[in-house]
């Protein structure tokens, strides 16, 4: 099976998917994330295991979380507050590699986290929600996750019990294991429900039903390329696939103008134009096969190849 194919077939399985089995598709990218801060900083390998996700209140959460532990409170530009607590034993740890500790040298007793703890951690956690910021951008049937930063950092549950807005947390969780399980601990990160909402792919919008005949008789079959270039910078399907007009496509590119997304016969799927969010450059989308006024041919979908590849 080609890497197209692939790609494709998990984007059309995450657009039909439930929001639980998207919402566990965020712990995979999590872990994604973890994985390259790791190597990126410290050069070791980690991964997650023993992982579990729920949902509780702000409050059920901040009782349920074990002592000594550090919960740091995270929120995106002007949206709600979120938290991750990370236990005594990963705080060792994480202070262990970033101060390059040998590899006999494991604290594994638990102890309340001081400020110098927070500090170094908290770049470390920085590192992790950025990264897991990109993993959720570029993810087949993921829409971008916002960008959360740390607001505030503590040591005692309840002085958060007052300082977060009541409001349903999602949670996901495991533990975080770094060089084969020699170092580790337990972690939680626990957003909104309008958080998860915003980082699961938006529907795919209605489309014509001959449209969406072809797609099922031919995409699944056979090898189809299709991708979004913006100058030199290629779009994944996934997320492609999921733009409808009058949607913003954040972009970070320096001087970008305009977006072409192309079928393999040549025809133009999508077409945008530079805009702004927020004094950030983005994609404006302008004309789509599948919204009134574009004028692209009725035959387009008839020009999809077989299930051959032809």
């Amino acid at each position: 099976m080609t890497t197209g194919q692939n790609t494709l077939r998990k984007m059309i399985a995450l657009a039909a998917a439930d929001d639980a089995s998207v919402f566990a598709r965020s712990a995979d990218l999590l872990e994604l994330a973890l994985g390259k801060c790791a190597r990126a900083l410290f050069d070791i390998e980690a991964n997650i295991i023993d992982g579990d996700n729920g949902q509780s209140g702000v409050t059920d959460f901040l009782a349920a979380t074990p002592d000594p532990g550090l919960l740091y409170v995270i929120s995106p530009p002007g949206g709600c507050a979120g938290l991750i607590w990370l236990d005594a034993v990963l705080v060792n740890a994480l202070i262990e590699l970033e101060t390059r500790a040998p590899d006999d040298s494991v604290l594994r007793l638990a102890r309340k986290p001081t400020l110098i703890d927070a500090t170094l951690c908290g770049e470390f956690i920085t590192h992790l929600l950025a990264a897991f910021s990109v993993e959720a951008d570029k993810s087949v049937g993921h829409a971008v996750m916002p960008l959360h930063k740390i607001v505030r950092h503590e040591t005692d549950a309840r002085q958060l019990a007052f300082a977060i807005e009541r409001t349903e947390f999602r949670w996901i969780g495991g533990t975080m294991q770094f060089q084969g399980g020699i170092r580790g601990g337990r972690f939680q990160l626990a957003l909104t429900q309008k958080t998860w909402a915003h980082g699961r792919s938006a529907a795919i919008p209605a489309r014509d039903p001959v449209w969406d005949r072809c797609l099922a008789e031919n995409l699944l079959g056979a090898a189809y390329k299709m991708q979004a270039v913006l100058e030199t910078i290629e779009l994944p399907l996934g997320r492609a696939m999921t733009l409808a007009v009058g949607d913003m496509l954040p972009i970070s590119a320096a001087a970008l103008s305009e977006l072409r997304l192309v079928a393999p016969n040549n025809s133009v799927m999508f077409e945008g134009r530079l805009g702004q969010i927020k004094a950030r450059k983005a994609i404006w989308l302008t004309g789509s096969p599948m919204s009134k006024g574009f004028g692209t041919p009725a035959p387009v979908p008839v020009a999809l190849p077989t299930a051959d590849g032809q």
